[in-house]
């Protein structure tokens, strides 16, 4: 007579302490699936990376510590996991990485000098007048500006979006070469946010709503009319997120396109919150940015391995991309983002 062999009382401890971190790893991972259920939900989201790595990671040693009992515990964290990383991969692949052209990253390794106006060259679309290049960037005030100031000289970009930027940055960008003669600023409570630009504004058209992060001013390129947006959203529940989010329905809804908006959202592109933006601004989220924000206390080298994707480039669906840039940290904690595009 034949019975099922004993488990030792250590193999059932290894057991159930594998399926009580798979659940711990399980249930947020998917609560971020539900975030237009509940803002406390999609908070969850934004660390939908880093838990389809721990829930892959986890069900591997699952199986090499508990064997064959824990499979159909390890089996069933996978399918999340994998659910999770579908859908954050086309946001977290940068197509460009960092300092995106290889030339550019060679040269800036191996010490030597860049050509002078080379980045002019790519970056303004002089050559062609419907290719505008849009530079995201969020300052961190009251943060040490000349990094940024010097990037924004480098790239030459079109436009810039800037978040949290110190009083006296236009001029201080102007008196290094900076040439933005177009400049709209909006104060929202103690952090402003600006448009710069190269072309002209459009009068009458635009809109500062300092409560809620928003500013958009209208710019001609090549005949037509183009809405420009710089949008900084607080942070996600339980701070005001929504509650922003709420308050832009009416001027989100009456942006003409095409549409493209640069911004610190404090929400990665996956979430609820950045697609309620997306739909009600008619825009959707440039994929292939990759991470932007880690906290200061971490090292800046770890900002686009670990980092969160909450800086982002939203554009109207007629408006194509020619090339997505995450440059090097200036003194701030997010990464600039240069974008190239077609309106």
């Amino acid at each position: 007579m034949t019975g099922s062999v004993p488990v030792h009382p250590r193999g059932r401890l290894r057991l159930a302490l594998f399926v009580l971190a798979a659940l711990a790893v399980a249930a947020p991972l998917i609560a971020g699936f539900l975030g237009a259920l509940h803002p406390a939900l999609d908070s969850f989201a934004h660390f939908r990376a880093h838990l389809a790595v721990a829930a892959g990671l986890l069900a591997v040693s699952g199986l090499l510590a508990v064997g064959r009992r824990g499979r159909g515990v390890a089996l069933a964290l996978i399918v999340p996991a994998v659910a999770a990383g579908w859908t954050v991969a086309p946001f977290l692949v940068s197509g460009a990485g960092v300092e995106g052209l290889g030339g550019r990253i060679a040269c800036a390794a191996n010490g030597a000098v860049c050509p002078a106006g080379a980045d002019r060259a790519e970056a303004g679309g002089a050559a062609d007048g419907r290719t505008l290049t849009l530079l995201q960037m969020n300052l961190l005030r009251p943060a040490d500006p000349s990094a940024a100031i010097a990037a924004i000289v480098r790239h030459a970009p079109d436009l810039v979006t800037l978040q949290e930027m110190q009083e006296g940055f236009p001029e201080a960008l102007a008196a290094a070469g900076g040439d933005y003669p177009h400049v709209a600023v909006c104060p929202p409570h103690d952090q402003r946010i600006a448009i710069l630009s190269r072309r002209p504004f459009v009068p009458d058209e635009g809109a500062c709503v300092g409560e809620h992060g928003f500013l958009s001013r209208t710019v001609a390129v090549s005949g037509r009319h183009v809405a420009v947006v710089s949008q900084h959203l607080r942070w996600p529940w339980p701070f005001s997120q929504w509650y922003h989010l709420d308050g832009l329905a009416d001027d989100l809804s009456a942006l003409a396109a095409p549409v493209v908006v640069g911004g610190d959202f404090n929400a990665v592109p996956w979430s609820a919150a950045v697609a309620t933006f997306a739909r009600l601004s008619g825009t959707m989220p440039v994929a292939g940015i990759g991470a932007t924000w880690l906290h200061p206390t971490f090292p800046d080298g770890w900002r686009p391995l670990v980092g969160l994707p909450i800086d982002h480039v939203l554009v109207s669906p007629a408006v194509g991309i020619v090339s997505v840039t995450r440059l090097p940290a200036t003194a701030s904690d997010h990464l600039p983002v240069l974008v190239r595009l077609r309106p």
